[in-house]
């Protein structure tokens, strides 16, 4: 299976908003507030609705978290039943080859490769060109190495901020 590069990164939280009234626009202002302030976000996710609700997760900086509890806890006066979850400790990791799009099974290969880790993969997101995974810090090394050795390529690390 042909990965060309995979980069992660450190440092990383994962955010899930629960109960968010699946009405049009509301994500819309809930990014654009985060966003007005500095925020980055990434590996953006939305669930199926369940009744007049969603959930939403995407992964910010550890760095921000201070700057998002206000911004998520200002929409609390018109979406009363919003939640957050958020769990540090992240690491993410992106496997890239521009011929993914044509190649069946490269996510289930990368799947199975952190498995024999065993990695658990607790988000997953993807493009036509490349997987990206959050796993738990403390299985960072384990990843690296399973990764090293299966695709043989030598994982940079980038920064997200």
């Amino acid at each position: 299976m042909n990965i060309s590069s995979i980069t992660y990164c450190r440092n990383i939280a994962l955010i899930t908003l629960r109960n968010v009234p699946f009405e049009s626009g509301v994500i819309g202002e809930i990014f654009t507030a985060i966003s007005d302030n500095g925020i980055n976000v990434d590996m953006i996710s939305q669930t199926a609705p369940l009744g007049s609700a969603i959930s939403v997760a995407f992964t910010v900086s550890m760095e921000s978290m201070g700057r998002l509890i206000p911004v998520v806890n200002g929409f609390k006066a018109t979406c009363p039943e919003l939640t957050m979850e958020a769990s540090a400790g992240m690491t993410k990791f992106n496997f890239y080859d521009e011929d993914m799009v044509n190649t069946p099974g490269v996510a289930a290969h990368v799947f199975t490769t952190l498995a024999r880790g065993p990695v658990p993969v607790t988000m997953i997101t993807t493009s036509t060109v490349d997987i990206s995974l959050l796993v738990q810090e403390h299985n960072e090394d384990i990843a690296l190495s399973l990764c090293r050795e299966t695709y043989h390529v030598s994982p940079e690390e980038v920064d997200f901020n």
